[in-house]
């Protein structure tokens, strides 16, 4: 452990932005790493791990495509009127969920779970809000990928257009923070996995003093931190514990509250000014300076990992780059939420590479060994940023499996007369290997095939329990769309809660005249 002298230096103080920078309090001992020493000071370089060798793009297949288009790059005229209509949209319906927050706070008095489940609607309704403003002013194509880890748990419908997301409904998500819409993308991605209601962020704590959305951001739980340890280890552990609270939802699965957490260990977006802070940590404190991202702090997300234990699963790691800013050039510089709203200039594309860490397998006894663990993981996502603004895209999916298991199918066909039972979804069919009938994850299917658990459709192929599994003939490559509803239709719904306040306010004002 380091003392406080060791640690005046934070990378991200005082920069203008929407998440809690938690100071790390460990320092890497020398054993874990190659360290280089020079005359001055002690540089700490992480060794390359061999799992973030990637297979190429041959005999794979793009799924669905990005609708790559010109930047629009309005003039000031027509930025008046995008502002004038993007704002009276986001403000008025940011309003309406608010007051209809208000309108439901008697259900707390009643019976918390349903004040609960009522505001993860109004939740809801605002990821509705930020996906539907994105779409219509700013629409912005996603590629997706991921690691074996991740096999088979997103894809697209089978009209090739809308994401689906199969993550658990309670997990811990981190990503690089690249630049303040960030949060809005990923929001969209449990929208995706119909989470949008579920999703915990944890922010600073002068945004809960914006007018409207710092109210519906308190309704909504988010945590916020003051930057101060000490000031923020209790309330951090007061909304933590009740993240998980249990109660008991009988066949609908899990005993516990979904929840989706998002953290950003680096605690504020990539720019010139963090970026030199957090050189400047890492030189005095002997660990490598990335050129990608930012030193990660461990301390908020190892104590969130502490009290979540036993109630959360995995930790879903996502690493973001924007297409259209040259390496060596912070995405900062090009997508404000001025350029990319009003002017009508979004990334090229968003790309999301994803991977997967069972919460058991990390050290968390240990906060330095933990601070280790997560130090390695930013070294991967530098790798994998540098071969982005290289190559212009993440690795593809590396889920080779899926092929070895369809050629084994294949070499093995059904017994005559034996039934095939297939369960349809709006999902097309590529078989994936999940659990046999009755048995356990982790546990082996018939010719001892490894198979894992799966909630979705089922196909049934030689006594095997097959999940019929995304829009590909076997593993794909990249799952290619855009942030979009799923329907337009959904928008009513947030039509239907300003109709609801509508309402009650009328009630409201019948009954006092």
């Amino acid at each position: 452990m380091s003392n406080a002298s060791t640690r005046s230096s934070r990378p991200g103080d005082g920069e203008d932005d929407t998440d809690s920078l938690l100071e790390s309090s460990f320092h890497p001992a020398d054993t874990y790493y190659h360290t280089h020493r020079s005359a001055t000071t002690s540089v700490t370089t992480l060794p390359t791990d061999p799992l973030l060798t990637q297979p190429t793009v041959n005999k794979k297949q793009t799924i669905g495509r990005l609708n790559i288009r010109a930047a629009a790059d309005h003039g000031i005229i027509i930025q008046v009127l995008r502002t004038i209509a993007l704002v009276a949209w986001f403000a008025s319906c940011s309003i309406c969920i608010v007051l209809t927050q208000l309108v439901g706070c008697p259900l707390l008095l009643i019976r918390r779970r349903w004040f609960d489940a009522y505001i993860a609607r109004t939740k809801a309704s605002f990821g509705l809000v930020i996906t539907a403003v994105t779409q219509w002013g700013a629409p912005t194509p996603v590629r997706i990928s991921g690691d074996r880890s991740v096999k088979g748990q997103f894809g697209l419908d089978e009209s090739g257009k809308i994401l689906k997301t199969e993550f658990p409904e309670r997990l811990v998500m981190i990503a690089n923070h690249q630049v303040y819409t960030d949060w809005m993308y990923l929001w969209w991605q449990a929208y995706s996995a119909n989470m949008h209601g579920y999703i915990y962020i944890i922010l600073k704590e002068s945004l809960k003093y914006i007018p409207v959305l710092g109210q519906g951001m308190m309704f909504y739980g988010f945590i916020f931190m003051a930057r101060k340890w000490l000031q923020d280890k209790p309330r951090l552990m007061h909304r933590l514990q009740k993240l998980r609270r249990a109660y008991n939802r009988g066949a609908r699965g899990s005993v516990f509250e979904p929840m989706w957490l998002l953290i950003f260990p680096e605690g504020t977006n990539l720019s010139e000014n963090s970026k030199m802070k957090s050189d400047m940590y890492g030189t005095k404190n002997g660990l490598p300076n990335f050129e990608h991202v930012l030193l990660p702090r461990s301390t908020g997300l190892f104590f969130c990992l502490q009290e979540l234990r036993g109630t959360v699963d995995y930790i879903y790691d996502c690493t973001v780059g924007y297409s259209g800013p040259p390496k060596g050039v912070y995405p900062d510089k090009f997508f404000t939420l001025r350029s990319t709203f009003l002017r009508g200039c979004p990334p090229a594309s968003v790309n999301f590479y994803w991977r997967r860490f069972a919460v058991d397998d990390l050290p968390l006894d240990d906060q330095e060994e933990f601070g280790r663990w997560l130090l390695q993981r930013w070294s991967e996502k530098n790798d994998l940023l540098e071969q982005f603004y290289n190559e212009g895209q993440f690795p593809p999916c590396d889920w080779e499996e899926e092929e070895e298991l369809l050629s084994h199918m294949e070499s093995h066909p059904s017994t005559p007369g034996e039934p095939s039972h297939t369960r349809q979804s709006s999902l097309e069919h590529n078989y994936g290997a999940t659990d046999a009938p009755g048995e356990d994850e982790g546990d082996e299917g018939k010719d001892g095939f490894v198979v894992e658990e799966c909630r979705s459709e089922i196909t049934y192929v030689n006594g095997q329990r097959m999940r019929s599994r995304l829009m590909t003939n076997y593993g794909p490559s990249y799952f290619e769309t855009e942030v979009r509803l799923v329907s337009q239709f959904e928008v009513l719904k947030i039509f239907g809660v300003i109709a609801v306040v509508a309402v009650v306010a009328w009630a409201g004002i019948k009954w006092f005249t």
